[in-house]
């Protein structure tokens, strides 16, 4: 979690996307797993979807502190649209290329991957419609 130029602590989890995908109802877990399938092939694009975290700090000091979402990714905050300064961009940038950083998306990619192959949302029942048959594609 790195703290910013600007004095502002952010950091970036994988939680809400595990949650979803391990406690979620079976149609959010499949649509979920779909948008993920689809979009994140490795550890670098899993970066690039997850969400970004602010801290209040009137609660604590990061990481003790109590996070909440910032409302966009890390995508859209090196893309300059997350209102940040570029000095802040280039801070951000820079800490989500070092290395324990880049081992811990290693580590949650291969822990999302897991919850995916052991997520029941993918049995086959899943796939029929509300009378056991196929759905049709």
């Amino acid at each position: 979690m790195p703290k910013l130029c600007s004095g502002r602590h952010v950091g970036v989890t994988a939680e809400l996307l595990l949650d979803r995908i391990r406690y979620g109802e079976d149609h959010i877990i499949y649509g979920t797993i779909v948008a993920y399938r689809l979009s994140v092939h490795s550890p670098a694009e899993l970066l690039r979807v997850l969400p970004v975290a602010y801290f209040d700090e009137s609660k604590g000091e990061p990481p003790n502190a109590p996070a909440y979402p910032s409302g966009f990714t890390v995508a859209q905050a090196l893309a300059g649209e997350a209102g940040w300064s570029a000095e802040e961009i280039e801070d951000f940038k820079r800490w989500t290329g070092e290395e324990r950083v880049q081992r811990w998306l290693a580590e949650q990619y291969a822990e999302i991957n897991a919850a995916i192959r052991a997520s029941p949302a993918l049995d086959d029942d899943v796939l029929e419609d509300d009378h056991g048959g196929a759905v049709e594609h």
